[in-house]
């Protein structure tokens, strides 16, 4: 499974450094914080991290004066930079800008979340390592249309996905092909999500593949059920950026 990832907020707002923050960390990543672009040139003499989410607009060098000096080193591997920003009218300037996207303030926590996600999803790794297998999520879900739906946005995001369309079907396959993640409707055809999970659990060679189920629809007001210990994370709703937060936040933990 996958390291824990690091990520460096670069942001004058100490409000939003501190939400951030606590909404990453809540999923699973290290952060660490910078006020301006200074202190966090300062903090990559000590660690790099895996993804650095910049603010343009902030006092002294500001965001640009941060591209232009992280460029500037020799870092190897350079660790790709998002850009979170008020001005929401500027997607041809930041095209010309050494960076893996951009959004603007303010925005959804579960959009930025699936953008983080496919961010270090699609990191290249160092040129002198052997490239990384791309994980693997094993997808059980009985309706033709929202397997296809869900799978293309796990591909998108890097994922090699396997898919299966009952609970039984998905028992075998986990067994057989290991993946790193099964992701499950909880009620499935033949075998619902929270039982497969436990089955899983309890046979050696599948007990330690994290199961992620998800509900068809969001819950209610009514607080739902808990999950059985054999479920590492329950979705709400069945929004591929939601899935996708679920299973990265897994994988990162």
């Amino acid at each position: 499974m996958a390291n824990k990832k690091h990520i460096l907020l670069v942001d004058d707002d100490v409000n939003l450094l501190t939400t951030l923050g606590d909404l990453l960390e809540s999923e699973g990543y290290c952060v660490a914080t910078a006020e301006s672009g200074e202190v966090g040139l300062e903090a990559l003499q000590t660690a790099i991290p895996d993804l650095i989410i910049l603010d343009m607009n902030m006092p002294g060098m500001g965001g640009l004066g941060f591209l232009r000096a992280l460029s500037d080193r020799k870092m190897a591997p350079r660790p790709p930079v998002y850009v979170f920003t008020a001005r929401a009218n500027f997607e041809e300037f930041f095209e010309g800008l050494d960076v893996v996207g951009f959004m603007a303030k303010p925005c959804e926590p579960d959009a930025l979340l699936a953008e983080v996600a496919r961010v270090l999803a699609s990191a290249k790794p160092p040129p002198d390592t052997e490239p990384a297998a791309a994980p693997c999520v094993l997808i059980a879900e009985d309706d033709a249309g929202d397997i296809r739906r869900i799978a293309r946005a796990f591909e998108r995001a890097g994922y090699t996905v396997e898919k299966v369309e009952n609970g039984p079907d998905a028992l075998a396959k986990a067994i057989s092909c290991k993946p790193d993640v099964l992701l499950a409707k909880k009620v499935l055809t033949g075998m619902n999500g929270d039982k497969l999970a436990t089955m899983l659990r309890q046979m050696e060679g599948t007990a330690a593949i994290p199961v992620v189920v998800y509900e068809e629809t969001a819950a209610t007001q009514t607080a739902p059920a808990p999950p059985p210990p054999a479920v590492a994370r329950v979705v709400q709703g069945a929004k591929s950026d939601d899935l996708l937060t679920a299973v990265a936040a897994v994988l990162s933990g």
